[in-house]
């Protein structure tokens, strides 16, 4: 039942208590929907300015992507890019990373 009051009242029959809860709970319920609703809004228009962003340079995102790419295979290739994370690795095994 919405708008339902948002107190718990316990009486001798244990049925009603158990029904004042569940009125209780459906308004905490909308109360915290609301808020979700609310934060996702406005989430939602703050990924719309970055896709915005994106739109419009899209093409140099692709280039520098793609740079990159032919970067990284060319550090892989060459086995540089095992020498470059060596201190990483470390880093991870000392850690004890990943938790398994």
């Amino acid at each position: 039942m919405p708008g339902a009051n948002l107190h718990v009242r316990v009486g001798v029959n244990t049925g009603e208590a158990v029904v004042e809860l569940e009125r209780s709970s459906e308004g905490a319920f909308l109360v915290v929907r609301a808020i979700v609703n609310t934060a996702l809004a406005l989430g939602y228009a703050r990924a719309g300015r970055a896709f915005a962003w994106l739109r419009r340079h899209g093409r140099a995102v692709e280039i520098v992507g793609g740079g990159l790419l032919v970067l990284m295979g060319v550090l892989m290739i060459t086995g540089e890019w095992t020498r470059m994370f060596v201190p990483l690795l470390r880093w991870y095994s000392r850690s004890g990373w990943p938790p398994v």
